[in-house]
Protein backbone atom coordinates (compact mmCIF):
# COMPACT_ATOMS: atom_id res chain seq x y z
CA UNK A 1 0.00 0.00 0.00
CA UNK A 2 2.66 2.28 0.41
CA UNK A 3 4.57 1.82 -2.32
CA UNK A 4 1.56 2.87 -4.20
CA UNK A 5 1.04 6.16 -2.42
CA UNK A 6 4.62 6.52 -3.14
CA UNK A 7 4.54 5.54 -6.40
CA UNK A 8 1.48 8.00 -7.33
CA UNK A 9 3.47 10.89 -5.68
CA UNK A 10 5.97 10.21 -7.68
CA UNK A 11 4.30 9.89 -11.04
CA UNK A 12 2.72 13.32 -9.70
CA UNK A 13 5.64 15.48 -9.66
CA UNK A 14 6.86 13.63 -12.82
CA UNK A 15 3.94 14.85 -14.38
CA UNK A 16 4.22 18.50 -12.74
CA UNK A 17 7.82 18.30 -14.45
CA UNK A 18 7.05 17.62 -17.47
CA UNK A 19 4.27 20.38 -17.90
CA UNK A 20 6.87 22.63 -16.95
CA UNK A 21 6.19 23.59 -13.13
CA UNK A 22 8.33 22.48 -10.65
CA UNK A 23 7.37 25.37 -8.23
CA UNK A 24 3.67 25.68 -8.39
CA UNK A 25 1.00 23.71 -7.08
CA UNK A 26 -0.08 20.96 -9.47
CA UNK A 27 -2.94 21.49 -11.55
CA UNK A 28 -5.95 18.80 -12.84
CA UNK A 29 -3.82 17.86 -16.05
CA UNK A 30 -0.72 16.48 -13.91
CA UNK A 31 -3.38 14.44 -11.93
CA UNK A 32 -4.49 12.80 -15.69
CA UNK A 33 -0.59 12.07 -16.38
CA UNK A 34 0.17 10.76 -13.33
CA UNK A 35 -3.13 8.39 -13.45
CA UNK A 36 -1.79 7.13 -16.77
CA UNK A 37 1.53 6.45 -15.28
CA UNK A 38 0.47 4.53 -12.62
CA UNK A 39 -2.12 2.38 -14.63
CA UNK A 40 1.05 1.76 -17.37
CA UNK A 41 2.73 0.35 -14.41
CA UNK A 42 -0.34 -1.89 -13.39
CA UNK A 43 -0.85 -3.10 -16.72
CA UNK A 44 2.87 -4.46 -16.95
CA UNK A 45 2.35 -5.90 -13.39
CA UNK A 46 -0.28 -7.97 -15.47
CA UNK A 47 1.52 -9.38 -18.05
CA UNK A 48 4.16 -10.61 -15.48
CA UNK A 49 0.88 -13.05 -14.21
CA UNK A 50 0.60 -14.79 -17.47
CA UNK A 51 4.01 -15.89 -17.24
CA UNK A 52 3.04 -18.03 -13.79
CA UNK A 53 1.75 -21.66 -13.72
CA UNK A 54 -1.58 -22.82 -13.50
CA UNK A 55 -1.11 -24.00 -9.84
CA UNK A 56 1.00 -21.08 -8.59
CA UNK A 57 -1.20 -20.12 -5.86
CA UNK A 58 -2.03 -23.47 -5.02
CA UNK A 59 0.56 -23.22 -1.90
CA UNK A 60 -0.45 -20.13 -0.50
CA UNK A 61 -4.49 -20.42 -1.19
CA UNK A 62 -4.53 -24.27 0.21
CA UNK A 63 -6.18 -26.03 -2.54
CA UNK A 64 -4.63 -29.18 -4.27
CA UNK A 65 -3.29 -29.77 -7.34
CA UNK A 66 -5.20 -31.17 -9.91
CA UNK A 67 -4.85 -34.20 -11.45
CA UNK A 68 -4.72 -35.33 -14.93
Amino acid sequence: MRMGVALGAIALRLAAWLHGHDVQPVTPADFNVAFLLVAALGLVAIADVFGLERDAGAHVSGHRRERA
